[in-house]
């Protein structure tokens, strides 16, 4: 974990600029080959393990989000281990419905229409658009942006099409 923290694991990038390898013929990455093979480039944006390994990261903290919420509102009693929770598409009970993964249909077209979590409140007619990133440390600002940007347009719409007082968009990024 320390060498990994201290940027010393033999990437080709490292092997290459760091410890002067002259058999490394460039510092790309191996799987991807469109970036330099650094810790940062494999733990947070190589675009061939990001629709793997990163989304099942990505998922495990939303479960854990949604489970929280299920137990709070008391749409579920049962609190299993997070990494045995199986998130239902739709939970609802007479004060709030609880969505996962679900697109939200609107009466306009809307780009970003499928946030990771939706809870809506149905006596106080509020909804919170709950969007998770796990990004790399120097991205956490520009990642907490991107999110509230891409979800404002949606807000808008389902606050006006759902009758709602306040949509508050909420990016877990950590």
């Amino acid at each position: 974990m320390i060498a990994i923290q201290d940027q010393v694991i033999r990437t080709q990038y490292y092997a290459k600029h760091i410890l002067k390898d002259r058999t490394v013929p460039d510092d790309l990455c191996r799987r991807c080959k469109r970036a330099k093979e650094t810790i940062h480039h494999i733990t947070t944006g190589c675009q061939s393990i990001v629709q793997a390994d990163y989304k099942v990261r990505h998922d495990q903290v939303a479960k854990i989000i949604h489970q929280k919420i299920a137990l709070n509102f008391l749409l579920t009693q049962e609190n299993t281990l997070y990494y045995k929770y199986t998130p239902e598409r739709v939970m609802e009970n007479d004060i709030v419905v609880l969505y996962w993964d679900r697109t939200l249909l609107t009466d306009r077209t809307v780009q970003a229409n499928r946030p990771d979590i939706t809870l809506i409140n149905k006596m106080e007619k509020w909804a919170f658009l709950i969007d998770v990133a796990v990004p790399h440390t120097n991205n956490l600002q520009d990642t907490h942006n991107t999110k509230i940007n891409k979800y404002r347009e949606l807000a808008v719409e389902i606050k006006e099409q759902w009758g709602l007082n306040k949509v508050t968009i909420l990016p877990a990024v950590l």
